[in-house]
């Protein structure tokens, strides 16, 4: 009977056990052939999922940035302030650029000028920006008002070489420009300014 005691107790320990556990997973019905799978959906183009500004309507208004301009002086005006004051490093850009706007009073004051030492710097800019628009000639014709210096060979040299690129001067005027044989060597093989 002791044995009956025990098995009987470890029936209703192995009974309640079965009892509290969850009753098995229904499984689904496999399927069949007949059923369609659904296609996968792709993910739209990423143009379509872009943050759109807002529009200029309902945006808040950003204040741009004000710069007072103050107007420029007249450059005739300018050179004969700067020249009174002696502030000839301004003094050369600002005859440049009077150059620029308006050449024939430009070169009407220059020509009344006792001394073009302090001015040297300007006339270089000036032959070079005719040289530039198209007149190598009188480009030279201007770089010949230059003391004779390393300045005024650049600028020469500078002037012959546009000149050779563009080829408005064949190479006999080449040959005879007033410059050191090693420079004239230069623009005669082409490697000026390439």
């Amino acid at each position: 009977m002791k044995y009956s005691f025990i098995l009987a107790i470890a029936c209703a320990f192995i009974a309640a056990f079965f009892a509290l556990r969850s009753p098995p997973p229904v499984l689904a019905k496999p399927e069949t052939a007949s059923h369609k799978r659904p296609r996968p959906v792709p993910d739209p183009p990423f143009w379509e999922q872009a943050v759109i500004p807002e529009p200029a309507s309902t945006r808040p208004i950003m204040r741009e940035p004000q710069i007072q301009s103050h107007p420029s002086p007249d450059p005739a005006t300018e050179v004969i302030r700067l020249a009174a004051a002696g502030d000839f490093k301004e003094l050369n850009f600002a005859f440049a650029t009077w150059f620029d706007r308006d050449p024939i009073h430009a070169r009407d004051w220059l020509a009344l000028q006792t001394s073009m030492d302090d001015l040297q710097p300007a006339i270089a800019m000036v032959a070079g920006k005719i040289a530039q628009d198209g007149d190598p000639a009188n480009g030279l014709e201007w770089a010949k008002l230059l003391h004779p210096s390393p300045q005024q060979e650049q600028t020469i040299f500078d002037i012959y070489a546009l000149a050779a690129r563009q080829n408005q001067f064949p190479p006999e005027q080449l040959k005879t420009a007033p410059l050191p044989a090693s420079r004239i060597e230069e623009l005669l093989s082409g490697a000026a300014g390439d």
